[in-house]
């Protein structure tokens, strides 16, 4: 979707900012160059990620030096909704490079939550006692992962307390063996808990209270 085709349909998205930014600062401006762009929230999947195709026709993957350490910044919306995506993703990998013309070429850029990098280049190693496995999601989020308060968003309440000791796991691997043995006050308990990511920032929450939830569309 080029920039000055705009929003032509019901289904269509309007992609106010799409720009690669590297470590020294320097910018460039995708939304006339891009293919395709996908972005993918899921509540099996502890952060946001997406990929681009862009079709270059001024060897950016060249001249933009492409090292690991270049970070997307998007906006997105529908008019329908005026509730854009605004977000700053880290780009993890380039791939799929190949001619696509005399004079041009496509390739992918892979982006996820800079959490996840985060998170795999890290190990926890800690101990906690008479813990409620929320109060365990909320530390790793607040202390190891350094998540923005404001992006932590609703974090339903868990039943009984746990004492654990972590034995070097990556922070998101903690949270979600947290979130596998989270239950509620329901008789039975249920077991049921997701943690994720979505357009809000950092949910941990219940199927009992998602179920209970009213639909955004039928």
């Amino acid at each position: 979707m080029a920039e000055d085709i705009g929003v032509t349909g019901s289904k269509n998205f309007d992609v106010k900012v799409l720009e690669i930014i590297n470590s020294g600062g320097q910018t460039v401006d995708l939304r006339k160059i891009y293919i395709e762009l996908q972005l993918f929230q899921d509540i099996y999947s502890s952060v946001m990620s997406g990929s681009i195709i862009v079709q270059d026709g001024h060897d950016i993957f060249s001249n933009f030096y492409f090292c690991g350490n270049e970070y997307l910044k998007l906006s997105i919306d529908k008019p329908s909704l005026g509730k854009p995506i605004e977000k700053i993703f880290r780009i993890y990998k380039t791939g799929s490079r190949k001619p696509a013309s005399d004079s041009g070429q496509t390739f992918v850029l892979y982006f996820c939550s800079e959490e996840l990098v985060f998170s795999n280049q890290k190990k926890v190693s800690k101990a906690y006692k008479g813990k409620k496995t929320v109060d365990i999601v909320r530390d790793i989020l607040l202390n190891e992962l350094k998540v923005d308060p404001s992006r932590i968003k609703k974090m339903d309440t868990t039943s009984g307390v746990y004492d654990l000791v972590v034995p070097g796991m990556n922070p998101l691997e903690v949270i979600q063996w947290a979130a596998s043995r989270s239950y509620d006050a329901s008789k039975p308990p249920k077991y049921c808990y997701f943690f994720y990511e979505d357009r809000d920032g950092y949910q941990f929450r219940s199927y009992n209270t998602l179920i209970k939830e009213k639909p955004l569309k039928t």
